[in-house]
């Protein structure tokens, strides 16, 4: 995993147990490994998306009890589908961890889609090039994320920005301007 993306996680995950409603018994229990004690106060109010978060890691960690990654992710999905980032940024990187890079994708792209991030979009970026097809410069989808990631001030591979703009696919630069670049080299 890229050391970008896991200081991303560390803190989403810290700002989690800092800022959350119920940053209080729950989390310092968390924090000191009494998972049942956690669990045990998240149960007390159960709907918040800090309290899904929450029972659903523990639950699919199987943390201070058998694992149910069943219900543990589907908790953790439903804090994520209430807009909840640091549910969302577990999940990316979950399934980073677990292969699924393009549910890891999605999922970075939902917090793009609220918050744009340099490194997040480098992360995006990274993940669909292992998993587009050889040229990556043929598909729209990674044209448009490297054009993105040049929007931002990333640095784009320059031999794909070109083929990109040279396809008719999304580019940082026109196809006039490759076709330049080509006739210049």
């Amino acid at each position: 995993m890229h050391t970008i993306f896991k200081f991303i996680v560390a803190l989403a995950i810290s700002s989690f147990f800092q800022h959350s409603a119920l940053a209080g018994a729950a989390a310092d229990a968390f924090s000191r490994k009494d998972y049942n004690e956690a669990y045990r106060q998240w149960s007390k109010n159960p709907d918040t998306a800090e309290a899904k978060l929450g029972i659903g890691r523990i639950l699919l960690e199987g943390l201070g009890g058998p694992k149910d990654s069943e219900k543990g992710l589907s908790k953790i999905k439903e804090a994520a589908s209430a807009g909840y980032s640091s549910a969302v940024i577990y999940l990316a990187n979950y399934y980073e961890k677990a292969g699924a890079y393009s549910s890891a994708i999605s999922y970075l792209q939902r917090l793009q889609a609220k918050s744009k991030s340099l490194s997040r979009q480098k992360e995006i970026v990274t993940l669909l090039g292992t998993i587009t097809k050889r040229p990556q410069y043929k598909s729209r989808n990674f044209c448009e994320e490297v054009k993105t990631l040049s929007e931002l001030g990333g640095s784009a591979d320059k031999t794909i920005t070109r083929e990109c703009a040279l396809n008719g696919l999304p580019s940082a630069i026109t196809k006039a301007q490759a076709e330049a670049e080509l006739k210049g080299t």
